[in-house]
């Protein structure tokens, strides 16, 4: 299955959810950002939960983590193994597993969608939710579940461009 993960990554378009309604071009970015991580990132976390639970009602999923660092507890490590399909877990455990990747930016959730045309939602930690793959009914879907949260669903452009999605731009 990760050779999957690894082509949707490396060969499609990308979204990603974000905090900021648009791209903040400035030097003080991170220190920004280093505060919204010290005083945001479980909140953020608890709203990129409620949007993964409402996803994993329409589509049918498969949830992989990634490797973990060596620093990560290692009962963590034994009750999750690496490339094993944890989708049939209770989605209060997928809920914790979920935020304790972001709150604590260790390994990664891949997310695949679909029966026919896959798509992945890829948790990296911290702010880092990534999109790939994703038609255009499944983007107006994600698009308001990601505006119920308050939160900004946006478009990787070519040569590290972002712009903002916009409905029926796409």
């Amino acid at each position: 299955m990760l050779t999957l993960i690894d082509w949707l990554l490396d060969n499609t378009d990308c979204y990603y959810i974000d905090f900021l309604p648009e791209t903040m071009v400035s030097s003080d970015y991170f220190e920004i950002e280093e505060f919204f991580y010290d005083t945001y990132i479980k909140d953020f976390s608890k709203k990129i939960v409620r949007i993964i639970v409402k996803i994993l009602g329409y589509y049918p999923a498969q949830i992989y983590l990634t490797e973990f660092p060596d620093k990560i507890d290692s009962n963590f490590k034994s009750l999750y193994p690496v490339e094993e399909d944890i989708r049939n877990k209770p989605l209060k455990e997928l809920a914790e597993i979920i935020s304790y990747v972001i709150i604590n930016d260790v390994s990664s959730v891949e997310i695949i969608l679909g029966e026919n045309e896959k798509s992945l939602i890829s948790v990296k930690g911290g702010f880092s939710i990534d999109i790939y793959n994703i038609s255009e009914e499944r983007l107006k879907l994600f698009n308001t579940l990601i505006e119920q949260e308050n939160l900004f669903l946006r478009k990787e452009g070519e040569a590290g461009k972002i712009d903002s999605f916009k409905a029926g731009a796409v």
